[in-house]
């Protein structure tokens, strides 16, 4: 899995713009050798594309964040199109715990590897952009997820270390389940995009125009959960009933097992109790109470966790 962000990598005279972290690229003799999985791809026509250059590959001084602002800032000579980036990391999200728990759910999580790939292909519908907001006033929202515009779906978490709701302040696990939980809105919304015709946003759709996007029986699952619940209601709806098995998964990935099956189910409730969500209803009142319960008993004892 290779996360794809705003990349120039800088050798000798000039920047070359490549993607990365999956392509080295070396100057000598002046030439350019390139490689990636595809041969060929994002490079320029005077490339010289070799498929397993016996080359070191040099460390590139755009991963360090001191560069920030001469490698993607005002000080950069060459921006390359929007439609070469497919995941990427905003500056407020690299080098934060919230970037440090998303790497480990790429490495340890399989279920969550593959559900990001869904942005992650030659050819995406939608490219997905991970930030954080400093700013958020909510004690409570942990995050939120955009719709697309310009084919950019944004998940942005809660920055705001003041609050409870931050990912500063939660536990690893719950900063884990946020995000997953956050990529299952977001490629609802890819799915959506997948099937409109409307310049790379849901903006201004109507709901005749969203009965006829899905007049083909693309998505029935989302089309029924949209018809019964409203296009404010359905995502959440759909994602406790049919979703949570997904978010439990990537989370006992995540945390190696540590408890039982039914601890990592629990966990994945939060964020989806709503009194009016049918899932939630069916369950006992004692149900519904220990639920709660074991995820305030580990927020208290986890608060404030670091990632390493």
């Amino acid at each position: 899995m290779r996360t794809v962000m705003k990349s120039a990598r800088m050798f000798g005279e000039g920047a070359v713009w490549v993607k990365a972290p999956g392509t080295r690229t070396i100057r000598g003799g002046g030439d350019e050798y390139c490689w990636d999985e595809v041969i060929g791809e994002y490079c320029y026509d005077d490339c010289i594309w070799i498929e397993d250059p016996d080359y070191p590959e040099e460390p590139d001084p755009c991963d360090d964040l001191g560069n920030w602002n001469e490698c993607y800032g005002d000080g950069g000579d060459y921006y390359p199109p929007d439609d070469m980036y497919e995941i990427i990391l905003d500056p407020s999200f690299m080098g934060t715990k919230a970037e440090c728990v998303y790497n480990k759910l790429n490495n340890l999580s399989t279920s969550f590897a593959s559900a990001i790939k869904q942005f992650d292909g030659e050819f995406p519908v939608a490219h997905l952009r991970f930030k954080t907001d400093a700013t958020m006033t909510s004690n409570i929202k942990k995050a939120y997820t955009s719709p697309p515009s310009d084919y950019v779906i944004d998940v942005v978490l809660n920055g705001n270390s003041s609050k409870d709701a931050s990912y500063q302040q939660r536990p690893n696990l719950l900063v884990a389940k946020t995000i997953i939980h956050e990529v299952i809105h977001a490629e609802m919304f890819r799915k959506l995009l997948s099937i409109a015709n409307n310049g790379g946003s849901l903006g201004g759709l109507t709901a005749e125009d969203l009965n006829n996007m899905f007049s083909n029986g693309d998505y029935p699952g989302i089309f029924d959960y949209y018809t019964r619940y409203g296009v404010n209601d359905f995502q959440h709806n759909q994602m406790a009933a049919h979703y949570r098995d997904v978010i439990a998964d990537a989370l006992e990935q995540f945390d190696n097992s540590t408890h039982s099956s039914q601890f990592y189910l629990d966990l994945a409730w939060e964020g989806l109790i709503y009194s009016n969500d049918p899932t939630w209803s069916t369950l006992s009142a004692s149900e519904k109470s220990r639920i709660k319960n074991l995820i305030d008993n580990y927020i208290n004892q986890n608060k404030n966790e670091s990632c390493q």
